[in-house]
């Protein structure tokens, strides 16, 4: 049998089975897809009252059969609605763990993400931090290259002029021994040489 919402009834046990599987059950559940029972024989009698109450009788198994029918069809449809509703049940309990499995990595791959963001922020201050630390250094060293270039300078000057210096001594000495060894001069002419001597020499400014 067929009901209207698509299940298949075998009539033997009123079970309910999906259309592929029906036959395999009344063959092996009843041996055969056919009525082998035997099949009630009526009997015909003349008396009305009998007749009666055998049209009662058949008609009260027949609604019993009809009930347990429903019965079993409406047992075999909910344990069919319970089945359904648990198959439903682990079907949104896993696209639940599913959600929060992906709500988990959507969150570590966040966390990562800040992780590395801040990774490169230091990575980045290290970068200027060194970047400045060098130029100061490279001024600091400017500077040292500048006194030191100041201090040669300054040396070579005093060089210069303590050579100058000496040259000019050298000169006035030679000139005293000069005069030493040659007969005495006039005022005037000693007056010339004097002025000639105190004009000799360089002056280092």
């Amino acid at each position: 049998m067929t009901c209207r919402c698509g299940a298949h009834i075998c009539w033997r046990c009123m079970g309910i089975f999906p259309a592929q599987t029906i036959y395999q059950h009344m063959h092996s559940a009843h041996g055969t897809i056919h009525d082998d029972e035997p099949v009630p024989q009526v009997v015909h009698v003349n008396d009305p009252i009998l007749q009666a109450e055998q049209q009662r009788e058949l008609l009260r198994q027949a609604e019993l059969q009809r009930a347990a029918a429903i019965h079993n069809h409406n047992a075999n449809i909910a344990a069919w609605q319970r089945q359904q509703q648990e198959r439903e049940r682990q079907h949104e309990e896993g696209r639940v763990r599913e959600r929060e499995r992906l709500q988990q990595l959507e969150r570590q791959q966040e966390e990562e993400r800040v992780r590395e963001r801040e990774r490169l922020q230091q990575l980045e201050q290290e970068r200027v931090r060194l970047a400045r630390a060098r130029l100061l250094q490279e001024e600091r060293a400017r500077q040292q290259r500048e006194e030191l270039m100041r201090d040669r300078e300054i040396h070579r000057q005093l060089e210069q002029a303590g050579w100058f210096g000496e040259q000019a001594r050298q000169q006035r000495e030679e000139r005293r021994h000069q005069e030493l060894q040659q007969p005495a001069i006039q005022p005037a002419e000693q007056e010339t040489q004097r002025a000639q001597d105190e004009a000799w020499g360089c002056t280092i400014m």
